[in-house]
């Protein structure tokens, strides 16, 4: 376990490590969101990643994890909407999945409201949800769906 003496200087390491090591190799800001929130866990709501708690220990990653998701968050509620909605798109294609069942299923069950870092105030959970969900009316008029509203 790192010395306290150490603490900033492995913040820091650890920041940089999951930058370099992954972030920096997911094309968009809305992958790089769902890269960070299928990292915390729904039971404890703590960020796991073995490499980087190898490296710095438990503590440690999932403080770097925690506000490595809200910077990202944050990135994304920065970017206008004509800029949110192409991230959206090309993260849709690089699932390689039917783009149809995908949209249905988010709109079914609204899975975009795990991305949502647990320390933001209820106004930015509020905004980013209610652009997501624009954004995902008009994607699934492209396939020929129907919007409805997931369960709130």
């Amino acid at each position: 376990m790192p010395d306290t003496r150490m603490k900033g200087i492995l913040d820091r390491g650890a920041l940089a490590d999951i930058y370099r090591n992954s972030l920096s190799r997911i094309p968009t800001v809305f992958g790089r969101l769902v890269y960070l929130a299928r990292l915390r866990s729904f039971d404890t709501g703590r960020y796991e990643h073995a490499g980087l708690a190898q490296m710095y220990g438990d503590s440690e990653a999932d403080k770097a994890l925690r506000k490595q998701h809200l910077s990202i968050f944050m990135e994304w509620l920065e970017l206008s909407t004509s800029r949110q909605l192409p991230d959206l798109r090309e993260f849709l294609e690089s699932l390689g999945t039917n783009k149809k069942q995908t949209l249905d299923t988010w709109r079914k069950l609204g899975p975009y409201r795990n991305l949502v870092p647990i320390s933001v105030s209820s106004q930015e959970r509020d905004l980013f949800i209610t652009d997501i969900q624009s954004m995902l009316r008009t994607l699934t008029a492209e396939v020929g769906l129907a919007w409805s509203d997931p369960v709130a």
